[in-house]
């Protein structure tokens, strides 16, 4: 995944790919990242493992959301999964590892 300087300026210019969707880690939180699609949909996404899985969560669409209000979710979240509660929540139809 790409890594550019996530940083208040710079989110605007970052460019949707012409197929699919590409993320951008934030270099100072590598776990949230900026979620473009090609459609230049913009989202906030926080990846981590709980327990045997790698999961994906989504914050909230940016620019309603700002870098310093994602960071602050993710980190919220990480404090979760540091408790031992997916931040997700249960997966669905499946055990919760």
């Amino acid at each position: 995944m790409p890594t550019p300087q996530l940083i208040p300026d710079a989110l605007d210019r970052l460019e949707p790919p012409e197929a699919g969707r590409i993320d951008y880690l934030d270099p100072a939180f590598p776990p949230l990242g900026l979620r473009i699609t090609a459609r230049g949909e913009r989202s906030w996404v926080f990846f981590y493992r709980f327990g045997t899985r790698q999961r994906r969560m989504t914050l909230g669409p940016y620019p309603g959301m700002s870098l310093d209000e994602a960071r602050e979710a993710a980190h919220q979240a990480m404090h979760q999964i540091r408790i031992g509660v997916d931040p997700k929540g249960p997966v669905a139809g499946g055990s919760p590892c």
